[in-house]
């Protein structure tokens, strides 16, 4: 009697294609991870408007509608989960570019980190012939993407992106520091102007309260190519040093 419901079940189950939908389902879980861990890094930075989530997800759809059949293994394997990730980018990257869309440079810049990491990494991976395929295809797509952009006009479109006065976030695309150090002085100066508290504790060795903050986020700043002077005066305008906290 159990052999026969067992059996009923598998063929109700094939029948219904309940086996296979929920497959597809799980391999389109799993491809959206890292599509939507490049968003998410890009939505981090600011470069990004849309949610990562939500756009890793619709890109992954378009990607299985432009290809049921090989994503859906009718060829008898299934792409591996960085390849399909990276397909669903390129097709993403194209169609927001078509679409003129503000989040087009974005999307190519997280397309081109994928396409590094598998140029990088790819032999790491049990990548088979079908996985070859789509990277090729992504990289046509991108390299045809990068002819629309130099390294300076995609700049400035990010920045453009990217760029919000009410946080004192601006993004200088002329960056006159040389050095963390001269822009650190500039952050530091223009917090104490906004701020009385953040003036200097001693004027011997110049030391205020940003010394016992974490430098990570400045030196972030600093890298990112930030405007310290806005920075700075942001910062100073919602520092409240009652608020310091101490941890154990």
């Amino acid at each position: 009697m159990e052999i026969i419901v067992i059996a009923l079940i598998i063929y109700f189950a094939y029948k219904f294609n309940l086996i296979g939908g929920a497959l597809n389902v799980y391999k389109k879980s799993i491809a959206s991870l890292p599509v939507q861990s490049l968003l998410e890094h890009q939505h981090t930075r600011g470069f990004l408007g849309s949610d990562p989530n939500a756009l890793s997800n619709k890109f992954i759809e378009d990607a299985w509608e432009k290809k049921p059949d090989i994503f859906e293994g009718k060829f008898g394997q299934r792409p591996h989960k960085l390849s399909a990730a990276t397909y669903a980018l390129a097709l993403g990257a194209q169609r927001l570019t078509v679409e003129q869309d503000d989040d087009s440079p974005a999307v190519t810049i997280a397309l081109g980190n994928a396409l590094s990491e598998l140029d990088t990494n790819g032999n790491l991976y049990p990548f088979k012939a079908i996985d070859h395929e789509l990277i090729k295809q992504s990289m046509a797509i991108y390299m045809g993407l990068m002819q629309k952009y130099n390294n300076r006009e995609l700049a400035e479109q990010l920045s453009i992106r990217k760029d919000d006065p009410s946080n004192g976030i601006i993004y200088m695309q002329d960056f006159p520091y040389n050095t963390f150090e001269e822009w650190d002085r500039d952050y530091r100066e223009a917090a104490a102007l906004a701020n009385d508290s953040l003036k200097p504790l001693d004027e011997t060795n110049g030391k205020s309260l940003i010394d016992f903050l974490e430098e990570e986020p400045v030196r972030k700043a600093y890298a990112d190519k930030l405007d310290p002077k806005a920075l700075g005066k942001k910062f100073g305008e919602t520092f409240d040093p009652l608020k310091m906290g101490w941890t154990e």
